[in-house]
């Protein structure tokens, strides 16, 4: 609820729109110990509904669950048998039990605890039209009580269908990114990225043309090896092959298509930051780092790469602010942010500008500037302020 609260306020109404909980709610995560979570669902229907749909979805799932707990009213007091009136009481505690569970968990999100819901529910309904016992008055009733279980059955066919059908396309386009993934951990040999996960990211595409994160694993793998290849250039200057524009140029149409699938999604506005200039009406990297920042404060490898990047734009007070962001937040840059710096300011410098007031950042440092054992006069500034 902590992070919640201020998309509440910011979107009362309409909400944040169906199905963008996990990316909306990292925007207000900001210390330590958010790094690496992600939270797929608010672990409270209610909760989500009004973050996601606003207080018209709350309302119409309010309004649905009355409107039930009436119907079985009306089922268990006024039903003229008593097995009827039994069935509906039965059905009602469970019906009951899914509405409590769902402000502790996300029950309804599994499609089997859905189901059996909308099987409760249909009983309840069914019993309060019962009530009355109405009696069968010519053909035309009987025509419409032929014709409603057929147009039932009917969808009921047709959406299981469609379900297992984009059950089964997602769950071959997982096991192709799994595979992809597998592979990029395998791809770097001796120093040099093997592209060997390329065409098989490009399968998961095809298999699922509209998921972001998978157009953005395209991206990535790409510019893995467009930069594999300039580095290869830049060691052999002989080389008869030149650097393939196209790769540059295919990264970024996916890098492009993912940010247009997922706005939300930090990682493609982190690439686009850095590659802007190869961008036609681009708009200044500084709008994309700002929006890299907005969108995923707790990620500290996204406060290095856009330290990098205002750094070789020659912003050095947003580089040592981005990466104190980082250090922040983890250690995990630690050393290539230490090799950077060093190369513009002094350890008191850094000391200063950069380090954040964190003992054991500053223990590190001192360790990794001055691993000699007689490097105490060297080390004391960074310990003293530790010990600060």
């Amino acid at each position: 609820l902590t992070h919640s609260w201020p998309l509440i306020e910011q979107f009362p109404l309409w909400g944040t729109g169906y199905g963008t909980f996990r990316y909306v709610e990292p925007i207000y995560m900001h210390t330590a110990a958010d790094v690496g979570s992600i939270y797929l669902h608010a672990h409270n229907d209610y909760l989500e509904d009004l973050i996601e749909g606003g207080i018209v979805r709350l309302l119409l799932r309010v309004l649905a669950i009355g409107l039930i707990f009436w119907f079985a009213y009306r089922a268990v007091r006024f039903s003229h048998r008593w097995r009827a009136s039994a069935l509906a009481l039965g059905t009602l505690f469970g019906f009951t039990t899914v509405v409590v569970h769902s402000f502790f968990e996300f029950g309804l999100y599994t499609p089997a605890i859905a189901v059996v819901a909308t099987v409760l529910v249909a009983h309840i309904c069914s019993q309060n039209d019962r009530t009355h016992d109405p009696v069968d008055n010519g053909a035309a009733a009987g025509h419409r009580s032929t014709i409603a279980p057929l147009i039932g059955i009917v969808l009921a066919v047709f959406t299981g269908g469609f379900l297992v059908r984009e059950a089964a396309i997602a769950a071959s386009a997982d096991g192709v990114r799994k595979k992809a993934r597998q592979d990029y951990d395998d791809a770097f040999v001796d120093g040099i990225y093997q592209a060997t996960e390329t065409p098989i990211l490009q399968q998961s595409i095809r298999l699922a043309p509209l998921d972001a994160e998978r157009r953005f694993e395209l991206a990535r793998a790409l510019f893995n090896l467009h930069q594999q290849q300039v580095r290869l250039a830049e060691l052999f200057p002989d080389r008869a092959d030149p650097v393939p524009k196209q790769l540059i140029v295919d990264a970024l149409e996916h890098t492009l298509a993912a940010r247009d699938l997922c706005p939300l999604l930090p990682q493609p506005h982190a690439r686009i930051a850095h590659y802007h200039k190869h961008l036609k009406n681009a708009d200044p990297h500084e709008a994309y780092i700002e929006r890299v920042t907005m969108l995923a404060p707790a990620d500290p490898g996204l406060w290095y790469l856009c330290g990098l990047q205002e750094l070789n734009d020659g912003d050095q007070r947003s580089a040592w602010h981005s990466w104190r962001q980082s250090l922040k937040l983890s250690d995990e840059y630690l050393r290539q942010i230490i090799d950077r710096a060093t190369l513009y300011v002094t350890p008191d410098e850094m000391q200063s500008s950069l380090l954040p007031d964190e003992p054991a950042i500053l223990l590190e440092v001192s360790q990794y500037l001055y691993p000699e054992d007689d490097s105490t006069a060297e080390r004391e500034p960074f310990l003293s302020r530790a010990l600060a």
